[in-house]
């Protein structure tokens, strides 16, 4: 038996109750050994919507655009940033449907139309949805990484950070981007020779993965230069785990820093926060890179 656990964002209720019983039916009527509950959370309006994404695990969304606290283009700006993260399911009226293709382009997985559904159908699509964004991730994976690191490359990160960046604004929350660069790394290279300077690279992604335990997005930007882009935590708490982390592991480099905090709700681009950090970079490159 698996456990698709199902983000129902609806804000008619019998329609919501109709959902949860097509699904009940369909994992009932599944075939011997392909038996499938769904555990379904449901909720009403996009600002709930989006606090759940947010803090949830999904297996899938199912989202109806045209909700009571917003319309649908104000719905799809506010959660479909999500869709990288998460694959998303529409449930739209008949006459939506030439509009909604347009989100098909842009990310999300499928849609099925109201007056069509059915338990099978509805299971079916839930079904290919996960596995489309599955693939949709590996083969993205495939092409963003940063062969050496295994971090993601810069257009990996801007990618992704973009989203982050919208994601923050539209939820109110505050969002740290900090620029770490090996310090004299054309003097590594130049005494101890490629080898011995990619190895540094590498060593320094390991204290940036350390460092943030997972909670932060990485990349490698530039040959020596690295982002790591964080919620709610401010930019000298990080730089001081980072710092910490590279004494810990003995590494004979060091780090120079440049950080931006984005407050809540600025509407800060990613474009203007990596300017900003960059900018505090060039002045930190002049003091000492360890208490920078």
């Amino acid at each position: 038996m698996s456990n698709i656990r199902v983000l129902l964002v609806e804000s008619d209720l019998d329609r919501t109750a109709f959902v949860q019983d097509a699904l009940y039916e369909a994992a009932e009527s599944a075939a011997p050994g392909d038996w499938t509950s769904f555990e379904v959370t449901a909720l009403r309006e996009a600002a709930d919507a989006e606090e759940a994404l947010l803090c949830g695990e999904f297996d899938v969304v199912l989202l109806n655009p045209t909700l009571m606290d917003r319309p649908a283009h104000q719905t799809m700006a506010s959660l479909g940033g999500f869709a990288a993260r998460r694959p998303f399911v529409l449930l739209i009226e008949a006459h939506e449907e030439v509009a909604c293709r347009r989100f098909l382009r842009e990310g999300i997985q499928d849609y099925l139309v109201w007056s069509e559904l059915d338990c099978k159908p509805l299971s079916r699509a839930l079904r290919n949805a996960i596995e489309r964004h599955k693939r949709a991730v590996a083969i993205a994976a495939g092409s963003v990484l940063d062969e050496l690191t295994r971090l993601l490359n810069r257009s990996g990160f801007e990618i992704h950070a973009r989203r982050e960046f919208a994601l923050a604004d539209a939820s109110g929350q505050p969002l740290t981007l900090v620029i770490a660069e090996v310090d004299s790394f054309d003097e590594i290279l130049a005494e101890y020779g490629p080898l011995h300077a990619n190895l540094a690279l590498a060593d320094a992604a390991c204290v940036l993965r350390d460092a943030t335990e997972g909670a932060a997005l990485l990349g490698r930007l530039d040959q020596n230069r690295f982002a790591a882009l964080v919620w709610r935590q401010p930019a000298l708490s990080l730089i001081a785990s980072i710092q910490r982390t590279l004494g810990e592991a003995h590494q004979t480099f060091a780090f120079v820093f440049g950080w931006h905090e984005s407050a809540p709700g600025s509407g800060v681009t990613y474009e203007s926060a990596l300017e900003s950090a960059a900018a505090v970079l060039c002045e930190n490159k002049h003091a000492d890179p360890v208490n920078a």
